[in-house]
């Protein structure tokens, strides 16, 4: 039961090491994508083109075009990774971003979040945006237009943080026709005429007068915290929440279930269902997510650190939150926001589209509001200005990896600088950034939760980290008393 159930046969297998990927199953057939975008598209009695565009860790592209179309088309089929939900919530993400702020974004078309269908997969077609992705003029472009590029970024980001675009809850956006059942597993409301085979669910406009009515809601939180590896399999509570508390606390349960579960799986090694005992023992560990010999001794200190993090979770995160009291700021995060999902114009440099939007999600304010990951780089080695390398070329002789990195380094942080006057131009304030003590806090605690099962150690580094911040010894219980002091020392620092 324990195999069938928390590595199930039908599972999306995952690649070894850190950076680990999703493998594909089987390759999707391209004849029946042209069936498909033939049933969505008014072109569709048109022998357009269909080609493989380029290849993901979660989307396969296809290319859709014809030479008498003014526009073309790309095909995306996702691999089952969080069914349902990531695909509806990045379409209607990019419904939202289309109707309430100027980024460009792709345009949906149509999508099925089904992968019950003769594809196999899950699918959508959107707008192709041309361009470039920006990294791959970054060498080239005048300083100036580095500069450009991250003032538009910042007027950008300035509409997701704005005031008519706050959310008061963390989870990710969905259409309003969708509905959730308990277990948040996404159901369309279908029409008796709608195509079961291609269960396709098309794109609609909505009145912007109408969101946070029925038009748009926001439902589970899409993120590979969520997912990743066997998490999908478990069972958790992913939202949405209206707590940074409530969040945090299904974070660490699930790692708590991911600790637990290794080790009954561990330990029935004799009830392996026939279909796993055909699989390479060692293969199957690494599914697991551990190394089993040092899993058998760690285990009683993982716990233990989870059991830790539960503890401090009331002191760092109070259920009542302030200075939101019982109503959370949330902003939209694009988590991803790094030069492959910049496109530009090859000659102009010009922002086209900002892409990758898939994994987008309600975060509070102190958390999402940053610097892009483009230029939120770590500071440069040095006060002063390095010297400009005299190649970027890495096949050449001359290349010094550290002069570039040093320079690269140097460059973000101007380009900061520049951010931070067209942010603080547009949003009227000095101080864009929350920059508390207390926030600093909570984000170590965050990166510790993340890191509860792998690299563990890094969890148990920042939660010494917390305790110190918090004057806690490592040995110490919580206690209600020890709380309100501590309360009393953040609201004083």
């Amino acid at each position: 039961m324990s195999w069938s159930q928390y590595l199930p046969q039908d599972r999306i297998k995952w690649t070894g090491g850190y950076w680990t990927h999703p493998i594909w199953p089987s390759e999707p057939d391209v004849a029946v994508i042209k069936d498909i975008v033939a049933s969505v598209l008014p072109e569709k009695e048109i022998d357009f083109s269909v080609q493989f565009l380029a290849d993901g860790a979660r989307h396969k592209v296809y290319d859709v075009s014809h030479s008498s179309w003014s526009k073309t088309y790309l095909f995306r089929v996702a691999i089952p990774l969080d069914p349902r939900l990531k695909t509806e919530s990045e379409m209607a993400t990019l419904v939202f971003l289309g109707q309430r702020t100027t980024i460009p974004v792709p345009k949906p078309i149509a999508w099925s979040s089904s992968a019950e269908g003769k594809l196999g997969y899950e699918w959508a077609l959107v707008e192709k945006i041309p361009g470039v992705e920006l990294g791959e003029v970054w060498r080239k472009m005048p300083w100036e237009k580095k500069i450009e590029i991250t003032e538009t970024i910042a007027e950008f980001l300035v509409q997701l943080w704005a005031p008519n675009m706050r959310l008061a809850k963390i989870g990710s956006l969905y259409l309003g026709h969708a509905e959730f059942s308990d277990d948040h597993i996404l159901e369309h409301k279908k029409d008796d005429n709608e195509d079961d085979r291609l269960d396709s669910c098309p794109a609609k406009k909505t009145d912007p007068k109408n969101l946070g009515k029925d038009k748009f809601t926001i439902g589970s939180a899409v993120d590979s915290a969520f997912f990743s590896d066997r998490r999908r399999y478990l069972t958790t509570n992913r939202g949405p929440f209206s707590s940074c508390h409530d969040w945090l606390d299904a974070l660490i349960h699930l790692e708590q279930e991911m600790i637990r579960t290794a080790k009954v799986l561990l330990e029935s090694k004799e009830d392996l269902t026939p279909e796993h005992q055909a699989e390479d023992w060692d293969d199957l560990v690494d599914e697991i997510g551990v190394d089993e010999d040092d899993f058998e001794k760690e285990y009683d200190d993982m716990v233990a650190l989870c059991h830790k993090y539960k503890e401090i979770l009331p002191l760092v995160f109070p259920l009542q939150e302030a200075p939101y009291e019982d109503k959370l700021s949330c902003v939209l995060q694009h988590y991803d926001l790094r030069d492959a999902n910049i496109l530009v114009d090859p000659e102009t440099f010009e922002i086209t589209g900002i892409i990758d939007w898939e994994q987008t999600y309600s975060v509070p304010d102190w958390y999402g509001i940053d610097y892009p990951m483009f230029i939120n780089t770590d500071e440069p080695y040095d006060e002063g200005e390095p010297p400009v390398p005299t190649t970027y070329d890495e096949d050449s002789p001359d290349y010094n990896a550290v002069l570039v990195g040093n320079r690269d380094r140097w460059d973000a942080k101007q380009l900061r600088e520049h951010f931070d006057h067209a942010v603080q131009k547009l949003m009227g304030a000095k101080d864009w950034r929350p920059a508390a003590a207390q926030n600093r806090l909570k984000e170590l605690f965050i990166e510790g939760t993340a890191n509860l099962t792998d690299p563990w150690c890094h969890a148990k580094y920042n939660m010494k980290c917390i305790l110190e911040a918090l004057k806690i010894s490592e040995t110490a219980a919580f206690n209600s008393e020890r709380s309100d002091q501590i309360d009393t020392e953040l609201d004083g620092s």
